[in-house]
C-alpha cells in the first residue's frame, strides 16, 4: 500500500543560545516542520507476539522492538513482517531479568540488562555470543555503552559533575560535565515544599539521558531542557536549551499545578521522555504542553540549528503512564513511534 507523507514548512523562528562553552549571546535558529500523516506499522492484531513494548531501535534494513511483557525481542524488516524472536527470561546465559538499554552494532545486538547487572551480546541471526557482569557502582537504567565500549551514566552530583566516564580496560574514571545539583537529599526531606518555594529537587535536576556517536556523547537534562555535547574525554563542545521552544514554555506550569492537585504522589519535572543518538546528531522526544502535538527535537553533530518536527497524528496517549518511544530510520527516511499501552507502532516520514 502507497504511504503519503506530508510537509508543511514554518517560518525560522530565531532564539538565543550559547554557541560554545565560552559564549552565550550567539543566536541558534529554531525552525519547524509538521508531517501531517502517520501510518500504522505492526500491531497486536497482526502480530500476535506484541503485548506491551517498551522500546524500539532501528538499524538500516530492520528494527528491534523489545516486548516487556514478554521480555523477548521482536526483529522486523521495513515491510512490517516478523523475523524472528530473540532472547528469552531467566538469569541463565543468553537470559535477562529486565532490558533497559540496547544497541543495534555493525555486526552484532547489545542488550544491558538492569537487574541482572550485566551485558549480553547476540549476533544479527539473533544467536547468544556472550555476557559479562557491568559493575559500575551505582547501577542506573541510565547507563549508555559507548562506540569504544565504554561506560557513561550520571553521577548525581558526585564531585559536582554531570555524568562519568568509565573505561572497562583501566577501570579509571573521568568525572565530566557540571551537576545540575549535589547529591539527592537526605530521605524525610519536605519535597512538597521545595517545590512550592520555587525551587525542584535535587533528584528531579540529577536525571539526564545519555547517548553518543562517534563525534562525541550527548547529555539531555530531564528538568532543565538543557542538551549538551562533550568530546569522549569528558570536555564540552557545545550546550544548547530547549526552552525557548514554544511547545515547552507551558510544561513548569503544569508541573506545578499537577503537584497541588496530587495527594498521593509527587509528579517528576520532564521536558524530554527520551533521545535517540544517529550517526548525524541527536533526537530528543519533548514533553510538549497541553495542546502541543507530539514533537522531536534535532540537534546535528556540529549543533548549528534545532530543528522541531511535529507530529499531530501521533496519540499521546495517557503521558507519561504510557511509555512513548521512537527510532529514528535515517536509511529509511522515516521514523517509528511506540505505545505501550495501545502495543501499536506507527511510522512517518523523518523530513531530516
Amino acid at each position: 500500500m502507497r504511504r503519503t507523507f506530508c510537509l508543511r514548512l514554518l517560518p525560522l523562528l530565531i532564539v538565543s543560545a550559547c554557541s560554545n562553552p565560552g559564549s552565550s549571546d550567539t543566536e541558534i535558529p529554531i525552525s519547524t516542520v509538521i508531517v501531517d500523516e502517520i501510518n500504522v506499522f505492526i500491531t497486536p492484531e497482526t502480530h500476535p507476539d506484541i503485548v506491551w513494548p517498551a522500546k524500539i531501535r532501528t538499524s538500516d534494513d530492520h528494527l528491534l522492538l523489545y516486548e516487556g511483557r514478554r521480555n523477548e525481542f521482536l526483529k522486523f524488516n521495513y515491510e512490517a513482517e516478523e523475523l524472528m524472536v530473540i532472547g528469552r527470561e531467566g538469569r541463565g546465559p543468553g537470559e535477562f531479568l529486565s532490558v533497559t538499554k540496547f544497541w543495534i552494532r555493525k555486526d552484532h545486538y547489545l542488550l544491558y540488562d538492569f537487574n541482572g547487572a550485566k551485558l549480553l551480546t547476540y549476533d544479527l541471526e539473533g544467536q547468544f555470543l556472550e555476557e559479562h557482569t557491568v559493575d559500575i557502582g551505582e547501577l542506573t537504567g541510565s547507563m549508555h555503552v559507548l562506540p569504544s565500549g565504554g561506560y557513561v551514566y550520571p553521577s548525581k552530583g558526585e564531585n559536582q559533575a554531570l555524568f562519568k566516564i568509565k573505561n572497562p580496560g583501566t577501570e579509571t574514571i573521568t568525572y565530566a560535565g557540571t551537576a545540575v545539583a549535589g547529591r539527592d537529599e537526605p530521605l524525610g526531606i519536605d519535597y512538597l515544599s521545595i517545590i512550592r518555594s520555587g525551587d525542584i529537587p535535587n533528584y528531579m535536576l540529577n536525571n539526564i539521558f545519555l547517548g553518543s556517536n562517534e563525534s562525541g556523547i550527548f547529555a539531555v537534562q530531564h528538568a532543565t531542557a538543557l542538551v549538551q555535547k562533550f568530546n569522549m574525554d569528558g570536555e564540552l563542545i557545545w550546550e544548547r536549551s530547549l526552552k525557548e521552544v514554544d511547545a515547552l514554555r507551558g510544561v513548569y506550569n503544569e508541573f506545578r499545578q499537577e503537584v497541588e492537585s496530587q495527594d498521593r504522589y509527587l509528579p517528576t519535572l520532564v521536558y524530554s521522555y527520551g533521545n535517540h543518538v544517529t550517526d548525524e546528531g541527536v533526537a530528543i522526544l519533548l514533553n510538549t504542553a497541553a495542546g502541543f502535538p507530539v514533537s522531536i527535537a534535532w540537534i546535528p553533530n556540529n549543533g548549528d540549528h534545532i530543528q522541531i518536527v511535529e507530529f499531530p497524528k501521533v496519540e499521546k496517549y495517557d503521558l507519561p503512564n504510557n511509555i512513548l518511544g521512537f527510532s529514528i530510520a535515517h536509511d529509511q527516511n522515516s521514523i517509528f513511534f511506540l505505545s505501550s499501552s495501545s502495543g501499536i507502532v506507527s511510522r512517518a516520514r523523518w523530513p531530516i
